[in-house]
């Protein structure tokens, strides 16, 4: 019933639902479906609790931000217009279900798993405020795209990032704008290259037993025509490698390269690893377990603590010390 569904999870959730699964006709109701917009709605939370815990989360705006913005930055901006004119259009045609539909892939798909994982490394860096301005920027216009349908939860989370220029309430602002200048077709389709070449990488690390957390050489691309030109910096983030080169031709040069076949180009991978290369993959080890024992203390990420390693090797902690 409505309010077994409502004791389980809250009314947005259900609302949510009924939205996302309405199309005018009658339709089954399934427990595994409400738990997938827990799990949006989760992913979002996520996505704000990292604003919130790293960046400074209060200077949010309604408009987009234009100046120091990163590759990274400009695509999901991109993106996020291109989102808004989708919602826009379906409130309009009065089929909500679509526009939960495209938010629900640009918050996991693009927001979540793409952006956030490539910018954590930009909070303490020169980058910072351009990266607190496009995060800002995306939350709170996910927030109004929300609204009407998730009123008490858009409100709650509007609420925790407002700043004195913004209205007393999300539900004062007009829905999110749909602006076409601002979406960049040509980096979104480049962009979806790069996400399908970091799978490849991805399966490639898997059958040679590479962590995605191990830095490797070299990433060749094979292809008639250069595949990625603005995003090859993302590209290399998103396979963590130290090198991407283009080439026409199968790579001949030192090294044992692990290969998959796209379908415009190879992908080849190095998996030749130096000692060099080996003490970072064991330093990436060492910060993985630093950081689980910081999580078991419940220790903030300003908290600074003493760290004391015990290693029979002193080049290596003399190489990472200052890490």
């Amino acid at each position: 019933t409505p309010a077994q569904a409502i004791e389980k999870y809250n009314r947005d959730y259900l609302r949510h639902f009924l939205v996302r699964e309405s199309r005018g006709e009658d339709f089954r109701f399934e427990w595994e479906a409400l738990e997938d917009v827990h799990r949006f709605y989760n992913t979002l939370a996520n996505t704000h609790l990292f604003t919130r815990t790293y960046l400074n989360v209060y200077n949010a705006s309604t408009k987009a931000p234009s100046t120091g913005l990163q590759p990274e930055d400009k695509w999901i901006t991109s993106r996020l217009y291109e989102t808004i004119d989708t919602c826009t259009q379906a409130y309009n045609a009065f089929t909500p279900y679509k526009a939960l539909q495209c938010l629900d892939e640009f918050v996991v798909e693009d927001l979540s798993r793409t952006y956030v994982k490539l910018v954590r490394e930009r909070v303490q860096g020169k980058t910072r405020k351009a990266l607190e301005q496009t995060l800002n920027h995306c939350m709170l216009s996910i927030l109004r795209l929300l609204a009407p349908v998730a009123p008490h939860y858009a409100e709650a989370v509007y609420q925790d990032m407002r700043t004195p220029k913004l209205p007393e309430s999300v539900h004062l602002l007009s829905l999110a704008t749909p602006d076409r200048k601002r979406v960049d077709k040509k980096l979104n389709g480049e962009m979806q290259t790069v996400k399908e070449i970091a799978q490849a990488c991805l399966a490639l690390r898997e059958e040679q037993k590479l962590r995605l957390r191990w830095p490797l050489e070299e990433l060749v691309l094979e292809a008639g025509k250069r595949p990625v030109k603005t995003l090859e910096g993302v590209l290399a983030r998103l396979c963590n490698v130290k090198k991407i080169t283009h080439a026409t031709a199968k790579p001949s040069g030192t090294g044992t390269y692990a290969s998959r076949k796209l379908k415009d180009l190879t992908v080849y991978v190095n998996t030749n690893a130096s000692q060099e290369l080996k003490d970072e993959w064991e330093y990436m080890e060492l910060r993985r377990r630093v950081q689980e024992l910081r999580k078991q203390k419940n220790l903030q990420p300003a908290q600074v603590v003493t760290l004391r390693v015990q290693c029979n090797d002193p080049a290596f902690l003399s190489r990472f010390k200052k890490q």
